[in-house]
């Protein structure tokens, strides 16, 4: 790896970014647009030689063929859905680069959000109607589309020739993995009665994971109690909170439990979706809508909504 990477990290650095199509006319904007790995969708049949700009999307050694399919359909699709919005010039894209996760304004610079809060760093909309509104490229646009198809993305099996069913990914869990989640659910509160019941004796209930080498093996170390995670958890919610309402940051500390709560609620389907396909849920797009929607207007609040998650 040491020896591979040597070359394109080192020796030749374009290898990595092989944007060799847009070599061929570097001043040819529609061909960099198609074509271009950086500032382009990269439409490139051969777009790097370096294995480390592969793997921070997928590895494919240990994801599944499928998974890996699917992937690289989703790609495809994204990728002429990008070339599609910037060339209608839907929602004045085509006055923007086409692929690029910054905010403009309407002069096409970065958009300048200090021009549009007041003292308290508050949403002004006299100084929003006299700046600009923010706009963004065809490629982010398509990028947010498809992070809430990822939300409600749904799964379809078949129990027979004439039976189809269809169901968002929480549901599936549901469905699928109930019983896993009822098993870890009984161990977690065997381990509270263990630790609040240490002098009464606990009878080790077989699961389906008893013949697991991996719980075999783990079983010769002692295990972690329960409650020394409660009061690592209560620590980290006194501090977040107490900085919250401490500091000026027009911000109820309650979004420190909003922290906590909606990774309950999400871990366990985003967590078997990863196991399965290796396709990571992150939860920070759906979290600044939310924190959006419950404090609007508050910058500062909606950053606390989005680094609260875990």
């Amino acid at each position: 790896m040491i020896r591979w990477y040597f070359f394109p990290g080192y020796i030749f650095q374009a290898l990595s970014l092989f944007s060799w199509m847009s070599w061929i006319a570097p001043n040819n904007g529609p061909l960099n647009n198609v074509t271009g790995f950086v500032n382009g969708v990269g439409l490139n049949p051969w777009p790097t030689f370096d294995w480390n700009n592969l793997t921070p999307w997928l590895v494919p050694l240990t994801v599944p063929t499928f998974s890996i399919i699917s992937q690289f359909i989703g790609i495809v699709v994204g990728t002429f859905m990008t070339i599609a919005f910037y060339y209608s010039n839907s929602w004045n894209t085509s006055y923007l680069p086409i692929n690029d996760n910054h905010t403009f304004d309407n002069t096409g610079s970065t958009f300048n959000v200090s021009r549009i809060l007041n003292d308290d760093s508050l949403f002004d909309a006299v100084k929003y109607q006299e700046y600009s509104e923010p706009w963004m490229s065809a490629g982010f646009i398509t990028y947010l589309i498809w992070y809430f198809a990822m939300y409600a993305a749904s799964k379809s099996s078949r129990k027979s020739n004439m039976l189809h069913t269809h169901h968002t990914a929480l549901t599936y869990v549901i469905m699928f993995h109930r019983h896993d989640m009822a098993m870890g659910v009984r161990s977690a509160m065997k381990g509270f009665r263990k630790a609040f019941k240490r002098d009464v004796a606990i009878e080790d209930e077989e699961d389906d994971l008893s013949e697991d080498i991996h719980v075999r093996l783990m079983r010769a170390y002692p295990e972690v109690p329960e409650w020394w995670f409660g009061i690592l958890l209560i620590i980290a919610m006194a501090i977040g909170m107490t900085s919250v309402g401490a500091w000026p940051t027009n911000t109820s500390p309650v979004v420190v439990l909003y922290g906590i709560i909606m990774p309950l609620i999400a871990i366990l389907p985003c967590g078997y979706v990863q196991a399965v396909t290796g396709i990571a849920i992150p939860l920070q797009v759906l979290a600044q809508f939310i924190g959006g929607a419950f404090s609007g207007g508050n910058g500062v609040a909606l950053m606390f909504f989005k680094v609260s998650l875990p």
